[in-house]
Order: C-alpha cells, then sequence, then structure tokens
C-alpha cells in the first residue's frame, strides 16, 4: 500500500482585472475571510482574493478542498455570474517525503469542484536526495 502524501496546504484563489470582491464574498454568507494574497508585504498588482487552510499533515484533500467550499452556496448561477471572467482555482501544494505517496479525491469532491467551475491545481514538491537521485535509484 502507498503511503499517504506526507502533507498538503489548499488555498482556493479568484484572480483577474474583472474581480468584484463583494459578489465574491457573497459566495460565501458569514465567511468574509476572503484576503488578498501579499506578495512581499504588498498587495499583487492583478486583483485577487484567496481563502488558505493550515497544511495538514498527513496530507486529506479531499477533507481539505470540501472544508474551503461546502460553506459556499451552491447556485450555480451565483458562481458563475460572480467568477465571470475570472481565473478560479484550488491550488494545493504536495508536501512529499519519500518518491512514492499517493492521495485522491473523491468524484463527490471533484463534482462540487466542476459545479462551480473550480479549476484544480497542483505543485507536487518531491523529497530532497543527496545528488538528486530518487530514493532507490540506480
Amino acid at each position: 500500500m502507498v503511503e499517504p502524501v506526507q502533507k498538503t496546504v489548499v488555498s482556493l484563489r479568484f484572480s483577474g482585472v474583472k474581480l468584484n470582491r463583494e459578489k465574491v464574498i457573497a459566495l460565501f454568507p458569514g465567511h468574509e475571510n476572503l484576503a488578498p494574497p501579499l506578495v512581499d508585504g504588498r498587495s499583487p498588482v492583478r486583483p485577487s482574493l484567496h481563502r488558505r487552510l493550515e497544511a495538514v499533515s498527513p496530507g486529506n484533500l479531499d477533507h481539505q478542498i470540501s472544508m474551503l467550499i461546502d460553506d459556499s452556496v451552491e447556485d450555480e448561477t451565483l458562481w458563475r455570474e460572480a467568477t465571470s471572467g475570472l481565473k478560479v482555482d484550488v491550488f494545493c501544494g504536495l508536501f512529499l517525503d519519500d518518491s512514492n505517496e499517493g492521495i485522491s479525491i473523491s468524484p463527490k469532491t471533484m463534482e462540487k469542484l466542476a459545479k462551480r467551475s473550480i479549476q484544480l491545481s497542483l505543485d507536487i514538491y518531491g523529497p530532497i536526495v543527496p545528488d538528486g537521485l530518487l530514493e532507490g535509484a540506480k
């Protein structure tokens, strides 16, 4: 059996020149904790909002993604209106301790992303090993 990914970090990101902060925040009633990410202590040039969860170890993308979007409105029309012309994605950082770790996302969670037209973005960080060789490689 493959070991689970050691650590995962997940953010829901909205970006683009057509960003309407009020419309995006309205997708999350009672959760106005969407913030513009800071770049070198300053707001980014391109308008953006994000909602980030703390890192989880061992990784559990399915649970983290659900936590980000389960408290949002389900109305696809509201999502379409609020996100038209924007890039919307769930950005996932996967941090591996070994060269063979795995993770999965359930069909139910994938459906939640698809209904809201949310792209899944993955950055995968492998283990650091001497001489750049994977463990067990010849």
